[in-house]
């Protein structure tokens, strides 16, 4: 982290960049604390972790099923290239991100 940048500043940067979007969800108390003391101690936010954290977890269950990555267009981090010749795919989709009602849930 930058010097004179705090937590809370980079995240107000995210929430205003239209390159990210919030996403939220319940889990068990006890693995809710462990991952707060796990950024902590790893000097990592939140945000940072859960986002490596689900592609991570997206990465192996597409390599279970065999389904090709699904990856956006992101200029910092260059995907691997294909080492197998396929046909062209038609480009997806871009996602939609469903709305959450009620304002802002814990942080």
């Amino acid at each position: 982290m930058k010097s004179g940048i705090y937590k809370y500043d980079l995240m107000a940067t995210k929430r205003n960049d239209p390159d990210y979007e919030q996403v939220s969800g319940y889990v068990h108390k006890d693995i809710a604390l462990k991952f707060r003391i796990f950024c902590m101690t790893q000097r990592l936010t939140q945000s940072d972790a859960l986002e490596q954290a689900l592609s991570f977890w997206i990465e192996s269950k597409n390599s279970e099923t065999n389904q090709p990555s699904i990856t956006p267009d992101r200029p910092s981090e260059p995907s691997p290239p294909d080492t197998q010749p396929t046909e062209p795919q038609p480009t997806a989709a871009k996602p939609t991100a469903a709305k959450t009602k009620g304002g802002r849930g814990k942080s």
